[in-house]
């Protein structure tokens, strides 16, 4: 089977966090099941561009290619996307789109129908509630009734969850969705020794006793996260043990000073850390070096971030907007509301709990999502729509 996956931007452009991740990884493992994977994208890489070669494809790996449009207003638009995605899809036998809402994605659709080719269709979280709410609502709206709902007997959706399928059906009442999850890439995650508490503080620049409890976070310091609540919970938290810090790793997107500030207006200066980006190895021993992951997102279609966590054999706390529910059930973490006292107490609970048992269970939990189960279940999908 041949694949086109047309996607706005591409690895190596990480500035645009999990899904260049993610479809990446998902590429290369179908690519290493026999299928033949050919990525339509562009250079688009935040303000500037990739640099790479443009308008032909390069061989990444065995049965993986990739083909970088030149942008023509980046991040925005390319004509010669535009002007060549046709043949793209007429070579392959089944398109993946990557995205929902950009100028790619109608395109894509008309040219494939034309074509007579299924489209398999991510919308990377994008139908949330809270996403179509957030900003932009009526937009949002007038572009799925006029660019996505006329093409819609062409689509099969793909959910990473049951939550986003629900989304999904929402929006287009009986569309065709199948869910796969994410995957991680566990090995990753296991690759280095765990620091004692001293080296692991040390290592991100935090003068702290070596009985601390570490609780971590990690996203971009966007709205959606939830940030605040987890800072408030914290806080709360630390009024009656001192004994444990607030790790937060992640670039600003617009929410950076407002938590500063917080932290400051708290008292929490000596207890909550915003540690900025974190990346490759030292992403990996900053989760598994933890006590707990915590992240109280709105939102999340997915969150890679919550499996990478359990995948270092780190419990997590997650909240109703995200799809971990059932990890309570497994005995690796704890899924709550928005509520900061009810946060509390569940950072708590967990902090007094056995966490070297929750370690393990998340170390098992995670085992089931490695990208080879995960692409060999979308590589089922795929033929089946061919």
């Amino acid at each position: 089977m041949k694949l086109c996956v047309v996607v706005p931007s591409f690895y190596p452009a990480f500035i645009y966090g999990g899904p260049i991740v993610s479809i990446h990884n998902t590429c290369r493992a179908l690519a290493d099941l026999g299928v033949e994977i050919f990525v339509s994208t562009t250079n688009a890489n935040g303000v500037g561009k990739l640099d790479v070669p443009v308008n032909q494809f390069q061989r990444l790996a065995e049965n993986y290619y990739v083909k970088y449009y030149d942008d023509t207003i980046v991040g925005r638009f390319s004509w010669q996307f535009s002007f060549n995605i046709a043949e793209d899809i007429r070579a392959c036998d089944v398109v993946k789109v990557e995205d929902i809402f950009s100028t790619y994605v109608p395109i894509t659709l008309f040219f494939s129908m034309l074509y007579k080719k299924k489209v398999m269709l991510s919308v990377r979280g994008v139908l949330s509630k809270w996403a179509l709410k957030s900003q932009k609502k009526i937009l949002k709206q007038l572009w799925l009734f006029f660019f996505i709902r006329p093409f819609r007997n062409n689509i099969v959706w793909h959910a990473t969850s049951l939550d986003e399928k629900d989304d999904i059906t929402g929006t287009f009442a009986g569309a065709n969705v199948v869910v796969v999850p994410n995957g991680v890439s566990v090995e990753d995650y296991r690759k280095l020794p765990i620091l004692s508490r001293s080296q692991y503080l040390s290592l991100f620049g935090i003068s702290l006793s070596d009985d601390t409890q570490v609780i971590v976070s990690m996203g971009r310091l966007h709205k959606v996260k939830g940030f605040p609540i987890l800072i408030e919970a914290f806080a709360m938290l630390h009024n009656e043990n001192s004994k444990i810090a607030l790790l937060i790793a992640g670039d600003d997107d617009g929410v950076g000073e407002e938590l500063s500030l917080m932290i400051h207006r708290l008292g929490m200066t000596d207890a909550v850390f915003l540690l900025g980006n974190i990346s490759g190895d030292k992403k990996a021993q900053f989760l598994a070096g933890a006590d707990i992951f915590a992240l109280t997102s709105h939102s999340e279609n997915f969150g890679n971030v919550y499996l990478e966590a359990l995948a270092s054999g780190t419990p997590i706390l997650a909240t109703e907007g995200t799809p971990w529910h059932d990890i309570r059930r497994f005995g690796c973490g704890v899924s709550t509301d928005y509520c900061p006292g009810n946060i509390r107490n569940a950072l708590r609970d967990m902090l007094a709990g056995d966490l070297n048992k929750m370690r393990e269970s998340a170390f098992s939990y995670a085992d089931n999502f490695t990208w080879n189960s995960i692409a060999a279940d979308l590589q089922v999908e795929l033929e089946a729509i061919q």
